[in-house]
């Protein structure tokens, strides 16, 4: 138990590095392949680690306290910096708040990865009272999949989105979904035992389905943006089962950097509510006349923001983990 536990933190140490990777905007490409399965990746490790409640008014009251406190409350900090950063602090502030309960953190001159919260929030327990109430697994199916395809299809019929980033997450259901079918039939994550057999088959899905990935349209779940859906779910699918496969190299090969994924993965949420307030902060240190980086090319100048600021965020996390400001996240 505690082994697979191990991987799930590298797994989503791998997936933060990815997602703050994606925040920089290295270039389209590099974001399209980036996008196609760096959040689903996380729904699938939550559906992976979900177990049925016995009291679903606890879990409810347990899943709101760990999601939506840090959500409000870094909402609030944003919005203030928001508001700060423009003339009319009050105009501004209100706005800010309205963007993070009706537009999925939009709008906010620094929005993170807020929208994750409350996207996961709805998403387990959704889940979970459908895994509750609906004893047929048909049915449960066929539900699953009907909320999913609403999900999707919301923003290119609906002229408007939902609060609390609820769109976003009836279309991540079906992501969750997949991670409790894969805990069900944990055989499937695994590969054959000898090494250069794993390795080329790991290889191939790497080649064939970054090819899909680049066919098919960008998907980004806060935006709403899918390319062709079950295209979409295949990708990032499949991607995630090869970060998992380097997750498990990474657990038993290379120690020198398994203990810095498990330290990311295991304070995630963290670097998910403060990522791109650092990112902002060290782009302006770098980019500005305190470091002139007019000779540098423009990889060496973004290699040097993704390391100050995931080295700054490491820094961080003592603060909210060993100290008073644990309440930040719920804690």
């Amino acid at each position: 138990m505690e082994r697979r536990i191990e991987f799930i933190d590298i797994l989503k140490g791998l997936g933060i590095v990815l997602m703050v990777l994606g925040h920089l905007h290295l270039s389209n490409t590099l974001n399209r392949f980036i996008y196609a399965f760096h959040m689903p990746l996380f729904f699938i490790i939550s559906g992976y680690l979900y177990r049925r409640p016995a009291c679903l008014k606890n879990y409810s009251l347990k899943k709101v306290k760990v999601l939506m406190s840090p959500y409000l409350l870094w909402g609030c900090v944003y919005s203030v910096i928001a508001a700060i950063l423009t003339p009319h602090f009050f105009i501004s502030f209100w706005k800010s708040i309205v963007a993070v309960f009706f537009k999925g953190t939009y709008d906010l001159p620094v929005e993170s990865a807020l929208w994750f919260l409350p996207a996961m929030l709805w998403t387990s327990l959704f889940y979970a009272l459908i895994d509750k109430t609906i004893y047929s697994n048909n049915k449960k199916v066929f539900v699953l999949i009907l909320l999913t395809l609403l999900g999707c299809s919301w923003t290119n019929y609906i002229p408007f989105r939902l609060p609390l980033a609820l769109d976003s997450a009836l279309s991540a259901i079906g992501f969750y979904f997949i991670g409790h079918c894969v805990k069900e039939h944990k055989k499937v994550l695994e590969l054959p035992e000898r090494d250069l057999t794993a390795f080329m088959l790991v290889t191939v899905f790497i080649i064939i389905d970054g090819v899909l990935i680049l066919k098919n349209n960008t998907l980004n779940i806060r935006a709403g943006i899918w390319g062709y859906i079950p295209l979409s779910y295949f990708n990032a699918t499949i991607y995630t089962w090869i970060f998992y496969r380097i997750a498990v190299l990474i657990d038993r090969k290379l120690n020198f950097v398994k203990r810095t994924f498990l330290f990311i993965g295991y304070n995630s949420i963290i670097y998910l509510c403060i990522n791109h307030l650092v990112l902002k902060m060290v782009m302006k240190v770098i980019k500005g006349k305190f470091f002139p980086l007019e000779n540098y090319s423009y990889a060496i100048e973004s290699l040097l923001i993704f390391i100050c600021s995931i080295l700054i965020m490491c820094l961080f996390v003592p603060v909210f983990t060993k100290t008073r400001f644990r309440f930040m996240f719920g804690k």
